[in-house]
C-alpha cells in the first residue's frame, strides 16, 4: 500500500479533519491542513507550563487519535510535545506522521527511529518492535513534561 494510500484510509478517521487526498493518474499528493497554533515543544520552551486539567486534556485528544492509528495497524513512533500542535481555536492536532508505517512492515531492526528522550526503553535498547505501547510510553513522557516541564531522565 502507498504512502498515499495510507493516508487516504485516514480520511474516515479522526484525523480526516487533517488531510484531503489528490490524485491524480501521474502522481498522488496529499495536502494537509494548516493549523493556525503552535507546538506544545514552543508553549514549552516560552516557559508557559499547562495546568493538570489543559495537559490531561490534551493527552486524552491524542490518545484517541493514537487508538485510531492502532486500530488501523499502524504506530506513531514519534509523539512528543514537537508533534503535538495546539490550535489557535484549542484543537489540539497529532502531526508528522513520516515514521508512521503499518505495524506489520516493522521489524527489529528498524524500531529505534523516533526522538530519543522519547523512546520506550525496550527500543532504545534494540530488539523490540515498535508498537501501539510504545506510543503509549511516548505519550505518558509528553505528559510528565507537560506538568512538571522538564523531561523525567
Amino acid at each position: 500500500m502507498s504512502a498515499a494510500s495510507e493516508a487516504a484510509a485516514l480520511l474516515g478517521s479522526p484525523l480526516r479533519r487533517t488531510a484531503r487526498l489528490h490524485g491524480g493518474d501521474l502522481s498522488e499528493v496529499l495536502a494537509l491542513e494548516l493549523v493556525d497554533g503552535r507546538t506544545l515543544l514552543e508553549v514549552l520552551d516560552e516557559g508557559h507550563g499547562l495546568e493538570e486539567e489543559g495537559a490531561l486534556r490534551i493527552i486524552l485528544e491524542v490518545a484517541e487519535v493514537l487508538a485510531y492509528l492502532a486500530s488501523e495497524g499502524l504506530v506513531h513512533r514519534d509523539v512528543k510535545p514537537g508533534n503535538i500542535m495546539l490550535g489557535n481555536n484549542g484543537q489540539v492536532k497529532l502531526i508528522d506522521l513520516g515514521f508512521c508505517p503499518a505495524q506489520d512492515a516493522v521489524d527489529a531492526a528498524d524500531t529505534a527511529r523516533g526522538t530519543v528522550q522519547y523512546l520506550s526503553p525496550e527500543q532504545a535498547e534494540g530488539g523490540a518492535c515498535a508498537d501501539v505501547r510504545s506510543d503509549v510510553y511516548s505519550l505518558g513522557v509528553t505528559l510528565f513534561q507537560l506538568l512538571v516541564g522538564r523531561l523525567p531522565f
